[in-house]
């Protein structure tokens, strides 16, 4: 597109901020020259424009833009009687908020604690009436509005936990993510409302709740699967197991039955032994350590394994994937029926890492299983 008529100017009148990329040569300059006076060039040749970078939005400002997207959305929901006012911390204390975000919500989180604060109306205070159980309609758009929100928080921060303070926010999370199918884990603290039931001694029941293995069974799965996967190269049965106190690995253990020509040498086992040498060393009670102990092991213990870890009384069993043929959790036969023990156990933690070993395993032969186990071929006699 052709440019309006300028006036005529000499070459050596126009402004350095105007002038194209020069060239070394009088020939360029002369063409230039010849180009501007005939007024064929375009805007963009003449004026030379740096490429800037775009600029990358930042985690906070993401988050509060999702929170203020959210308090828009809001805005619009009416309330019926006895509802009159509703206070928006977003809008009157938006400027505080931005600066505590910005401060501590630089990056990607791990964990996410979802709340709500006590009352049926949000102690005037969140104007979100969550708890109040007879709002009508508005109930639903509510809901809506809020796990839309919730869903773009959990993708945007990358969480892998969902730590819901009470639970009705639990509940709300689960929901959620059952919905729209995120690879998130659900977990829940008593709320500190003091009309929470069974809140007694909040602190410490809180405390205990964060201490618990689940808040970190992914990064301990992967530790017991490197375990596995050590054992497999030393043509083991790949199971790796780790012994966890007081938020500490004080065991680690993998199969050692073709090592030791002993088939009770289960990872399990060999990590009780090694308990057993810690406590010595450091003038422990085993009793109150086992109790204390959350194992994490890449597959079911079998029941073997499992009759003796219920006897130890330890606190919890989390397990990879699942053994069909000789699982004592519930697989093949529930042990703890047997014990009347309240051993908390989760399992298919990263159960296909887990079974993928296993099956790396049995593609090959074990070396030392009897030779009625090899499939050997029949000789036949031809007499």
């Amino acid at each position: 597109m052709e440019i309006s008529k300028r006036p005529r100017m000499d070459y050596d009148e126009v402004p350095l901020d105007l002038s194209t990329k020069k060239n070394s040569t009088n020939e360029r300059k002369t063409e230039e020259t010849d180009l501007i006076r005939s007024n064929k060039l375009s805007d963009n040749d003449i004026f030379v424009v740096p490429k800037v970078p775009p600029q990358s939005i930042s985690i906070s400002d993401k988050l509060l833009a999702s929170e203020c997207a959210l308090s828009q959305k809001l805005r619009y929901i009416n309330f019926n009687f006895p509802v009159e006012y509703v206070y928006n911390p977003i809008e009157y204390a938006f400027q505080v908020h931005a600066m505590y975000v910005t401060k501590y919500c630089r990056s990607t989180k791990k964990i996410l604690f979802l709340g709500m604060n006590p009352g049926p109306w949000g102690m005037s205070q969140t104007g979100v009436p969550f708890g109040e159980v007879n709002i009508g309609p508005e109930q639903y758009t509510l809901y809506s509005a809020c796990d839309e929100t919730l869903v773009s928080v959990l993708k945007l921060l990358k969480v892998e936990i969902v730590l819901g303070v009470g639970r009705f926010a639990e509940k709300r999370a689960q929901t959620v993510i059952k919905t729209t199918g995120l690879p998130i884990k659900v977990l829940c603290i008593p709320h500190p409302s003091p009309r929470s039931v069974g809140n007694e001694n909040w602190n410490e029941k809180a405390k205990l709740k964060l201490r618990d293995p689940k808040m970190n069974a992914v990064e301990w799965m992967d530790k017991a699967l490197e375990k596995a996967e050590e054992s497999l190269k030393k043509g083991e049965v790949p199971v790796g197991c780790l012994f966890i106190y007081e938020n500490k690995i004080i065991a680690t253990g993998s199969n050692t039955v073709n090592e030791t020509r002993n088939a009770t040498r289960h990872a399990e086992l060999n990590c009780i032994d090694d308990v057993l040498v810690f406590c010595q060393k450091n003038n422990y009670n085993y009793k109150e350590v086992f109790k204390n102990i959350d194992v994490v092991v890449t597959v079911e213990p079998c029941i073997m394994c499992a009759a003796a870890l219920h006897q130890l009384q330890i606190r919890s069993i989390i397990y990879g994937c699942a053994n069909d043929r000789f699982g004592g959790c519930k697989s093949v036969y529930e042990v703890s029926k047997v014990y009347e023990s309240k051993i908390n156990v989760v399992g298919n933690v990263k159960g296909e890492e887990a079974m993928q070993l296993l099956k790396d395993f049995y593609k090959g032969t074990n070396p030392n299983a009897p030779e009625a186990k090899k499939g050997r071929k029949k000789k036949v006699d031809n007499k």
